[in-house]
């Protein structure tokens, strides 16, 4: 009897070895399966849309970070994960989200974006003329309060 339970025993071990093997096997090649496939994401991504694609403005304000960066463009349809984007700012050490207007089309990859946006942005010609008629504004305010003084 005692032979018996010996051998079932061992056999029982040797049984949940083998499963325990085959668990972290699957484990080991699924995370390696994904790690590849978020890689290639990362490095060798494609845009949104095949070329022409579509140009899109996006106005990035001050004090935005890069992953409300990512949001902002996943939003806009010119990425299609933000976390990868996050990730693709690491990798093409993209640290500081420069505000302004660019222009973005949604056939460009997370590295062209990233290569726009490290640029100081176009200045936008409705916005140059309204700061000018602004500052001319204040020119004319600025007289007549001068004409109001010495009267």
């Amino acid at each position: 009897m005692s032979l018996l339970r010996k051998t079932s025993t061992g056999f029982a071990k040797t049984v949940f070895k083998v499963a325990v093997y085959i668990v972290l096997g699957l484990v080991l090649f699924y995370g390696c399966s994904y790690a590849y496939t978020y890689g290639q994401k990362v490095f060798s991504s494609k845009g949104m849309e095949s070329k022409p694609g579509t140009d899109i403005k996006v106005t990035i304000k001050n004090g935005t970070s890069v992953k409300k960066l990512g949001t902002i463009l996943e939003d806009y349809g010119l990425i299609e994960d933000d976390f990868i984007f996050y990730l693709q700012s690491i990798a093409f050490e993209y640290k500081k989200v420069i505000p302004g207007t660019f222009d973005l089309n949604t056939s460009m990859s997370g590295e062209e974006i990233i290569r726009v946006l490290s640029t100081e942005p176009q200045e936008d010609e409705t916005s140059t003329e309204k700061d000018k008629e602004t500052e001319k504004e204040t020119k004319e305010e600025k007289t007549t309060k001068k004409d109001k003084d010495e009267k």
